[in-house]
């Protein structure tokens, strides 16, 4: 039987993995917080926005919640779902609202911030989490008209002019 090879992480995935598994390390011991976004405690999307800034730049991601997240354009759903990386999204039973978040560590295990053991790594076949997963998304910086100008040869002037 030939040997599969393991599929390689792009750098954006192990940028995002290495900052997840560093906050982690960070928040070891420290308890779940409503509403935290730092080392000293996180809530679920607290600690995905942490993870995100921290692996892209201070203000990539505002602080919202675990549904703002999934329906705010930045991680649109993504098929085939679950690479390392993506966000994975919960939602109580029989219902279409995300409630909680993580990130995708590997074919078999997520990491979040969860209020029964603060910042976790979690198997997907975790008998509370594994029926509450809702949907999956990659991060996709929106860009706006404004931010994309496109640019020719001599398109800016050598001198600027000031009025005397």
């Amino acid at each position: 039987m030939p040997d599969t090879p393991t599929p390689t992480l792009s750098d954006a995935q192990s940028l995002i993995l290495r900052e997840a598994e560093a906050a982690r390390v960070a928040a070891a011991g420290k308890p779940y917080t409503w509403g935290g976004s730092t080392t000293e405690g996180f809530d679920c999307s607290g600690f995905v926005i942490h993870v995100f800034n921290k692996a892209y730049g201070t203000n990539t991601l505002a602080r919202v919640t675990a549904d703002d997240l999934r329906t705010g354009g930045r991680f649109p759903a993504v098929d085939p779902p679950g690479a390392p990386g993506d966000l994975v999204f919960f939602a109580p039973a029989g219902t279409s609202r995300a409630t909680h978040v993580g990130i995708v560590v590997s074919a078999t295990e997520w990491i979040g911030s969860q209020s029964s053991t603060g910042v976790a790594t979690v198997k997907f076949t975790n008998s509370y989490w594994q029926p509450r997963i809702l949907s999956y998304g990659r991060y996709q910086p929106l860009q706006t008209a404004r931010a994309i100008i496109p640019m020719r040869a001599g398109s800016f002037a050598s001198v600027i002019n000031r009025p005397a």
